[in-house]
């Protein structure tokens, strides 16, 4: 049976579709639920490829780079406080942590970090995109960036 086209684009884009609830009874009847794409870090986690500590980190850098970098690009108020530049205190400390974790990370490990952490790329497409590299070995150097990253956040082992 073929696939339909807005599902077939969405799988291609996004990885799978994964239904969730949206709302509850206090029961814990779902009483409505949605579809949303489910983040590469998130598909490792499930296959047993990361550990929880490599995810709790990706996560991390996630909502740094969300709020911190991608937040002032877009000119979002995260505070009501405001800085002399016009950024929120939680931009500025999101930026703080973004940069902290890149120059811990290292010149080596973190595009591929940064490319699956942030941008949602699986470890295949980075491999791919960026020289031919082997995926399995890409995923391997993943978890070491991951670790790395682990350490810059001061996550426990």
């Amino acid at each position: 049976m073929a696939k339909s086209f807005p599902e077939f684009v969405q799988r291609q884009l996004h990885g799978p579709l994964v239904v969730e609830a949206r709302a509850v009874t206090s029961s814990g009847h779902v009483i409505e639920s949605g579809l949303r794409a489910q983040p590469a870090v998130e598909r490792y986690k499930r296959r047993g490829q990361l550990t929880l500590r490599q995810v709790r980190a990706a996560e991390l850098l996630y909502r740094a780079w969300a709020l911190g970098v991608e937040g002032a690009r877009t000119g979002d108020a995260a505070s009501s406080a405001w800085t002399p530049g016009g950024m929120g205190d939680a931009q500025v400390q999101a930026v703080r942590a973004y940069e902290t974790a890149r120059i811990n990370v290292g010149p080596r490990l973190w595009p591929l970090v940064f490319h699956v952490c942030c941008l949602d790329w699986t470890a295949d497409r980075f491999a791919r995109e960026r020289g031919g590299r082997n995926p399995t070995s890409t995923l391997e150097v993943l978890r070491y960036g991951l670790d790395s990253l682990a350490d810059s956040f001061g996550i426990p082992e």
